[in-house]
This record gives structure tokens, sequence and C-alpha cells, in this order.
């Protein structure tokens, strides 16, 4: 048991004197008799799983039962410090009142959390609402009974999800300090991953110690008792099962806990929803599911209606997005939620991928009848990425080994990047995860590049790289070669359709200002505007750098074209400020420079200095001169 300043405060003056009343316990700690009282009813029921007691005697006040006096000097001075003091700002009160409600069975009153809080009902009333909005992500609710109080209710399916994702990697899952959390996880993590070498089951290092932290969350609920509901194991590889089966048999030997049949199925359906299906391996024994093939087609005919860029053919593009569909209609089905920690890096690096990732998740969406989120729609991305760089791979020379933490997505994209960028010198590359690094043949090649801090010895010189490529990781003018023209861009961007003059306070000012301009400028009709903005509540378009990529959901005229403008002060989008607005238009012709229009307009978003150049310079020919340099 973990005591919080004031419990440890009043078990210190217990064992200081023979008796305190509530009253000198008050005066010392600062706060009111009636509170002092709920601590103490709060603290006895703990302090008994330790055989210790708070007794109280009438006209001398509470005292400790002085025939049990083993265990208090224990809970005095733990050996870690880790004592959790009250919340002191609204961040810290909403994390507390996430874990202590997730892990409480019974009501509570809101006068027990505002007194145990120091804090107004006004107070607690705001920061429960924002516990709300985090818990509905889960499909968790907040239940209120009139002289009861609230608890929380929901699956415990949906419980471990969001005990995993809000707790379990904070460090902070309420009643079990960090050492003795961290020391299990990683008993676990060596146990899960001497099976998923037999098995040869591969993992992204980021799924891996997600699926870690799913086992030890169900360890510890039914060490509580609290079980899983039945999961349907329909959908679940027999491969998966095999390995969730001997795992289970491996950490309940060692813990002592039985897994029943529902809790294999449970955590079978989280690794199933991690899992890569590995092209090399088992593309031999996959098989593209009809339903799942149909809607990829559907995506990928949006792509090409939207942004012309034809994948219709391109059958590996095909493969890899069924591999990637088979743990994520697992995901939807289940509500599964997806934490990507590189969904920024993705969303600021990978513009073009990212925004037709989000046009084919509108199609998804429809289909599984649910929104896709930006960290499924980023995982998207990176498979689509990949196919635009492949298009592009080259000879090579050197031999080189990528160390990526990120996942196998995410590693291909870099081989395909320094295979491109760098074809002149590189002969093969191999990728591998960080756990994987100490099997590998290192004979195979002559450098390892890596994305994260590699602390073992590796008998090959080590390059620690970024997960992108960025200007100082390249050079630039390698791109001058494969560049077609330098003058395609006036096809694209008009100087009677770059403005200083748009006027708005909000998103939705600009846009229809804007569209109306090109409206009269293009001789457009009305729905042009109605059809931008329609688009633009599917998926947003800010991506960072202070600039915003809107587009209609629809071609309406035979050639694409760009109106630019640059406002007079930033506004805010919808998830950062905008000062750029480059509003796209697709064509219905063919277009064999759209893919490079796209490149450099993604280019220069990605500059900071020259997209402030252009705020501070708003001119046309400024403009075309920065997207020249982003192009070579």
């Amino acid at each position: 048991m973990l005591l919080n300043h004031q419990q440890r405060k009043i078990l210190e003056l217990l064992c200081k004197t023979e008796h305190v009343t509530a009253s000198e316990l008050a005066g010392q700690l600062g706060i009111g008799v009636k509170t002092v009282r709920v601590r103490i009813k709060e603290l006895n029921p703990e302090l008994e799983k330790n055989g210790i007691q708070i007794l109280s005697k009438s006209r001398y006040g509470y005292y400790l039962d002085p025939r049990q006096p083993e265990g208090i000097e224990g809970l005095l001075n733990p050996k870690e410090n880790e004592d959790p003091v009250i919340p002191s700002n609204n961040q810290e009160r909403v994390h507390f009142l996430l874990a202590y409600l997730l892990n409480r069975t019974e009501y509570i009153k809101s006068e027990e959390l505002c007194d145990f809080l120091y804090i107004s009902k006004g107070t607690l009333t705001n920061t429960l609402r924002q516990v709300e909005e985090t818990y509905q992500k889960y499909g968790i609710t907040v239940h209120k009974k009139p002289g009861y109080g609230i608890r929380v209710e929901g699956s415990e399916f949906n419980l471990r999800q969001c005990m995993v994702d809000v707790f379990v990697k904070q460090d902070s899952l309420e009643g079990i300090g960090r050492r003795h959390q961290t020391d299990e996880i990683e008993t676990l993590g060596k146990m899960v991953y001497q099976c998923l070498k037999k098995y040869e089951i591969e993992l992204s290092e980021i799924a891996y110690n997600d699926f870690v932290e799913h086992i030890y969350v169900a360890m510890r609920r039914i060490r509580q008792e609290k079980y899983v509901e039945p999961q349907a194991a329909d959908m679940l590889g027999r491969k998966e099962k095999q390995f969730v089966e001997e795992l289970t048999e491996l950490v309940g030997a060692h813990y002592q806990i039985h897994f029943s049949q529902d809790e294999k199925n449970y955590l079978t359906l989280q690794l199933v929803g991690k899992v890569y299906i590995d092209s090399e391996t088992e593309q031999e024994n996959f098989v593209m599911q009809s339903e799942i093939d149909r809607l990829i087609t559907e995506m990928l005919e949006m792509i090409y209606r939207e942004f012309h860029v034809d994948f219709r053919n391109d059958f590996h593009l095909r493969m890899e997005l069924n591999r990637h569909m088979v743990p994520f209609v697992l995901r939807m089905k289940y509500h599964m939620i997806l934490r990507n920690p590189m969904l920024e890096e993705i969303r600021k690096n990978y513009v073009l991928s990212y925004t037709m990732a989000s046009q084919a998740a509108i199609a998804l969406g429809e289909y599984f009848q649910q929104s896709i989120s930006e960290d499924e729609i980023a995982g998207l991305a990176e498979v689509l990425e990949l196919a635009l760089e492949q298009q592009e791979n080259e000879q090579k020379k050197f031999s080189i080994l990528i160390v990526c933490a990120s996942g196998k997505t995410s590693s291909e994209i870099l081989r395909y990047k320094y295979s491109r960028e760098f074809k002149e010198y590189i002969e093969k590359i191999y990728v591998c995860n960080l756990y994987e690094l100490e099997n590998f043949p290192f004979e195979k090649v002559d450098y390892v590049f890596t994305t994260v801090h590699i602390s073992s010895y590796v008998p090959v010189p080590i390059l620690e790289i970024g997960s992108f490529l960025q200007d100082n990781d390249i050079d630039r003018v390698r791109k001058l070669f494969v560049r077609e023209s330098k003058d395609f861009l006036q096809k694209y961007f008009k100087k009677e359709l770059f403005f200083t003059d748009v006027e708005g306070k909000t998103k939705d000012e600009v846009l229809k200002n804007l569209c109306r301009k090109v409206e009269q400028e293009k001789g457009l009709p009305e729905t042009f505007t109605a059809s931008v903005l329609k688009r633009e509540e599917l998926t947003p378009t800010d991506y960072g750098n202070l600039v915003a990529l809107p587009h209609p959901e629809r071609a309406f005229q035979e050639r694409a074209f760009v109106a630019v403008a640059v406002l007079k002060e930033p506004i805010f989008w919808f998830r950062q400020k905008v000062q750029v607005v480059f509003l796209t238009a697709i064509g219905r012709e063919e277009d064999e420079n759209l893919q490079q229009f796209y490149e450099a307009t993604t280019d220069l978003i990605l500059r900071p200095a020259d997209v402030q150049n252009l705020i501070r310079h708003p001119d046309y020919d400024r403009l075309i001169q920065l997207l020249r340099r982003a192009e070579e």
C-alpha cells in the first residue's frame, strides 16, 4: 500500500503520541475536523490489510492499536520514492480521477471527492467533464446515482484498453509502484519475446510493448477477480491461438495465475490486432478476402478520382493494403483503439500520403459505420508513402541495416527512401527491430543506420538517423535529374488565383470568401464552395507550419488549378493556426505532372523558413521562386 501525503502525516502523528484528537490532527494538517474523520475512515480499511488499525477513545482521540505494531515502519518508509501527493492542478486532478474511478467499483459521493482533492463543487464538475471526455473514447461512462454518487461503467474489455493507454504507458497505474510495475513488465516481455521467436510472429517495437502491457493489465484484473467478457474466436488465426496458449501456460506457471479460455481469446485478439503479416514469410498462404479487396478497390478509386495518382493496378500495394487491413478490421469490429506515436511526424512529413489516406478513410468510415481515427489514417498513410517511394527505387552498392522501433511499414519507407536518395551507394538494405538486433548476421552489412539508441556491441559502424529524411539528411540537388521541368508549376499556380485580401476570422469564413473569388475568376458554380466545405468537414486539412490544403469533393474543370491565399493574420483552423491556404482543385483530365506538383507543394510546406518568407512577402513571384526551390 502507498500512502498519500495526508495519510502518511496522520500515521506519523499517531506514532509520536499516545492519543491525538481530531482537532489536533486538523490543526497539524491544516484541514477541517470533518476532513480528518473522512481521511481516517478511508485509511483504516487499507491499514487493516497490513495488520494495523486506528482506534478511537471518547475524550482522548485517535490512537494506534498497541497489539499490532508490525508494518507501520514499511508504510512510513517505502523503499521507493512513490508517495502520490494530492493533485495540485487541473491536469493532475483529471489524471488522478481517471485512475481512481477506474479502479473503484462502488459509488463515491462528490462531497468526498471535493474534500479529498481540496476543490470546490464547481471545480470538480469541470474536472469530471474532462474525465468523461476521455472515457467516451473507450466506450466508458460515468454513471450518476442520486444519493449514492458516481462510478464508471463499461465493459471489462474497454476498461482494460483505457488502463493500458492512459496509465500503464505513463507508469502510473493506481496502487502499483513503478519499480514493481517495471520489473513485472520486463519479465513478461522476455516471456513474450521467447514465444514470438518460436512462432515467428512479427510485431513492431511499439506493438510488442503494447501487447506486453495488455498482458500485465489482464493479470492484474484477474487477480482482482475482474474477468473479461466472452470473446468470439472466429477471426483469430490458428498460429496466434497456439502462441497465446503456450504464452499463458508460461506466464500462468510463473505467476500462479489461471487464464480462462475467454482471457486467452482476449489476448489473442489483442495480438492479432497488432500483428504484421510478413510478405516474405507468408505470402504463399495469404489470401485476399473478397470483401476487403472490394473495399481496397473503392479506396484506390477514390484516391485516383481526387488526386489522379493511379495505384489501381499496383499489385504490391494491394497486397500490402490487404495485410494492413487484417488487423485493422479486427480493431474496427471490436472498437480497439490504435495509438500511433508517429502521428504528428507522419502528418507533417508525408503530407500527400496523409491527405490521400484521409480520402481513403472516408470509404472505410462508411463501410464500418464509425469514424476512422487520425492514428489509423497515419498508419494507412505509411503504406501509401511506401508505394510512392517504391516507384523510384534504383540500383545500390553498399549493404546497410536500418534499425527502427516504430514498425515494419516505417522501416520499409526508410528502406526505399535511402535506396532512392543514395542509389549510387546502396546495394542492399535490411531492416529489423531493436529486439531483433541481437541475432542479426552483421557479416551481411557494412553499416547500421538506427533511429533508436543502441547500447549493445555492434561489430560494424553505427550512424544514428532521424525517422524521416529531412533537409539536412540528403542532398536535394539530386532531385534535379529526375524532375521533368521547372516550368510545369505555372500550369497549376496562376497569378490571378493568388490572393492577399481574403478576409475571415474562422476557417469557414476564409474558405467561403476564397471560394467565391475562385468561382468568380474561374466561372465555377456556387456548388464549388459547398463541395469544399463539405470535404473539409470529413477530414481537416491543416498540416502544420501555418498551412492548410483544402480541396473540393470532386473535379469541377478539365484541368487542375490551385488558388493561394496568404492571410493578414493567422486563424485557428482545426488543430492549429493557419495563415497560408492552398486550395487545390484536381481536373478531370489525365495529368502526368500532378504527382510532381504535389511533391513540390508539400516540400514547400515542410520548410517553415520558406513559409514565413512567403507570409512576410506575399507575392506570386516569390511563391513560384519558393516552389522551384522545393523541386531542386
